[in-house]
């Protein structure tokens, strides 16, 4: 069986820039809304005779009939659940207590210090407590039949029709004795249940429900039990429910937990409209418009999912619901996220550098050598087109150039035709505008769980020197003897096309409040192709003479590259509010393949220098240090930077030049 559909885990919809933003990150559990009504129903289910049974149908209808719980009284009693369901008896009694001050009226909550006694073997004091709620005018038979008991406890099915622990209260006739099972059967269910025991509890449920199949508590016990299952017992449960809810219309305990199995489901638009009618029946907890506020964006009502958000955080603020710092937290991540429609960051580089975790769409930036590079991109996500909590598009536009170069780091080259090159008058890379790169291109990731973007761009060589080159044949003798350089030089809106895919792990990367450090983990992956086929002025020369001509350039470039940083990051709060220290260590591997001919009617068609494979790989230590900052009383932190030194130690491959020695990255993400 598969895990609890009521153990869900959210993920806060981080805002990241790029390249996957993860809707609902911090954990906030519903498990125990659907044991808080599976337990107030066991609770009712003591041996009665008929006549018993009849007056506790009667006191349940008339304590429906009552206000429910709210304010500090609700928050008391859901603390005391809470703490039922994790095992922690002690303190459900102390919260159901404090409970019980504000609502003597209501005998579910003497029911449930009742049994939290007993589960501490406190079977005397349970009985008194019994006989308290009686004298203050609760007239409940379950609270009768423990007043009335020697044991105070629910009878074990191996005690029979005859156990001398049921006293005058149980009934010699075979139809008491299956209740009594099936009341048995009931309690070792939820026992299960709240132990994680899924498939114990779903076998007792069905035990109750063969020995009683009638009784409308034991099927919505199993409807519990098999939502906790695999789809198709998950689906079961939910014909059940459907089933109970043709007779029971308006019942909240059945609305909310058929939607959290249509969220399951993928039915999110079905799910928004089960909470909102549990919440307009005026019985569901308070905290039910967390629940309203998820499947709105999971409908894809991102900024109606923001405004209800932000509603139940007033509602928490006015004493109607307890939220914790943790939910809290984790509620107005949810609310940056969902309202982030656009955003960008820009970054300065020293070497190789890559900012992918924070925004780089494309390829990581690579520079040979000594170079600072600098690169801008902006992006927008169309709310009502493709973009779900689960599911992200964005429209992007970036551009990057060299600030600093040298000539350092390239190796001498010869060229095949004329001899010895000048690599320092040669290759030199320029800086500045002249080697701007612009790009306009489309991300996607399909699910946010899987963590896989695909992307296509187009990039602009802008800058004069990015759409220009002045390099020799590879090989002469594809020219027979004669001898031949040829340069070349492109439009401004020349530039090559880029497909790439990205798979990306991420843990830990966003600020915590939780505790003050945690593992992190900031990893990804990504493969992509670059094609150009741009008309080009041809430039050529042979050792007799030149020539000028209209031709074409051709340019392929296939990559691998894969990063990993792995650490432990530590919150500054002694030092500044949102500061966080990440010390990692970095490995780090890419591969290229390039391919660049030219053609003309004179040269034909040439393969340049600089075609081929390289590889390369590296690890070593480096420190990040991160400020977050954009933050209010509804929305988490929206923006950071960070400044990130590395040294990187060359551990295989030819290319040194681009995988050793020192890197450092600055980036400020809006």
């Amino acid at each position: 069986m598969k895990r609890s559909p009521f153990k869900w885990t959210r993920k806060a919809y981080s805002g990241r820039v790029t390249p996957n933003p993860v809707f609902l990150r911090e954990p906030f559990r519903m498990r125990h809304i659907a044991f808080i009504f599976a337990l107030t129903a066991i609770l009712f289910n003591l041996p009665q005779t008929t006549t018993a049974r009849a007056a506790a149908h009667k006191s349940i209808a008339a304590e429906k009939a009552q206000r429910p719980l709210s304010g500090q009284a609700w928050k008391h009693a859901d603390r005391g659940y809470k703490a039922f369901n994790s095992g922690n008896f002690a303190a459900a009694q102390e919260a159901t207590r404090s409970a019980i001050k504000l609502r003597p009226d209501l005998a579910s909550l003497r029911l449930l210090l009742i049994y939290a006694l007993q589960k501490e073997g406190r079977n005397d004091q349970a009985r008194n407590e019994a006989r308290q709620a009686i004298a203050a005018g609760l007239s409940d038979p379950a609270l009768s039949a423990v007043a009335g008991s020697e044991s105070g406890n629910y009878p074990s099915p191996r005690d029979g029709a005859h156990s001398s622990k049921l006293g005058s209260s149980v009934s010699a006739d075979a139809a008491a004795v299956r209740d009594r099972q099936a009341t048995a059967s009931a309690q070792e269910a939820y026992t299960a249940y709240a132990q994680q025991d899924y498939p114990m509890a779903l076998a007792k449920a069905q035990q109750a429900i063969a020995l009683a199949p009638n009784d409308v508590r034991w099927k919505r016990l199993l409807i519990t039990t098999l939502a906790a299952g695999d789809d198709a017992q998950a689906a079961r449960a939910l014909a059940l429910i459907d089933d109970l809810l043709a007779s029971h219309p308006g019942d909240v305990e059945l609305l909310m937990q058929r939607g959290y199995l249509r969220q399951r489901f993928g039915q999110p638009t079905l799910a928004l409209k089960d909470f909102r009618t549990a919440r307009a029946t005026g019985r569901a907890p308070p905290s039910a418009i967390l629940d309203e506020g998820y499947a709105q964006a999971s409908a894809g009502d991102k900024r109606g999912a923001a405004l209800t958000l932000k509603e139940a955080i007033d509602n928490a603020d006015a004493g109607m619901f307890e939220l914790s710092s943790d939910r809290r937290y984790a509620t107005r991540q949810n609310i940056a996220g969902l309202g982030r429609e656009w955003g960008g960051y820009v970054a300065i580089g020293y070497r190789a550098g890559r900012a992918l975790s924070s925004g780089t769409g494309g390829t990581p930036l690579i520079q040979p050598g000594d170079a600072i590079f600098s690169v801008a991109e902006g992006y927008w996500r169309p709310s009502a087109f493709l973009n779900t909590p689960t599911r992200v598009f964005e429209v992007y536009g970036r551009a990057s150039n060299t600030l600093y170069s040298s000539a350092s780091g390239l190796a001498a080259q010869t060229d095949p035709c004329i001899g010895p090159v000048d690599t320092s008058q040669r290759f030199k890379s320029v800086s500045g505008l002249p080697s701007t790169v612009g790009a306009l291109g489309l991300r996607f990731t399909p699910s946010t769980e899987l963590q896989l973007t695909f992307g296509l761009e187009r990039q602009f060589n802008s800058g004069r020197a990015t759409r220009e080159s002045g390099i020799g044949a590879k090989d002469c003798h594809a020219l027979n003897p004669t001898k031949v350089t040829a340069s070349y030089k492109t439009a401004a809106d020349s530039g090559p096309w880029l497909a790439y895919a990205t798979y990306a792990h991420y843990e830990g990367t966003e600020l915590r409040t939780d505790v003050p450090s945690w593992f992190t983990v900031d990893s990804y992956v990504q493969a992509g192709y670059y094609w150009q086929n741009s008309s080009a002025h041809i430039h050529g020369r042979t050792l007799e003479n030149t020539f000028e001509e209209p031709g074409r350039l051709y340019r392929d470039r296939a990559f691998v590259t894969a990063e990993a940083r792995v650490g432990r990051s530590f919150r500054l709060d002694r030092i500044v509010n949102n500061l966080v220290l990440f010390p990692h260590v970095v490995m780090a591997a890419d591969k290229y393949w390039d391919k660049t001919r030219i053609q003309s009617d004179s040269l034909g068609r040439l393969d340049l220098q600089g075609s081929g494979a390289s590889w390369g790989a590296a690890v070593g230590p480096g420190v990040t240090v991160r400020y977050w900052f954009r933050d209010d009383h509804y929305n988490a932190s929206k923006s950071y930077m960070d400044f990130t030194v590395q040294y990187r130690f060359d551990v295989g491959g030819g290319a040194a030049d681009r995988t050793k020695g020192l890197f450092f990255n600055m980036l400020v993400s809006y």
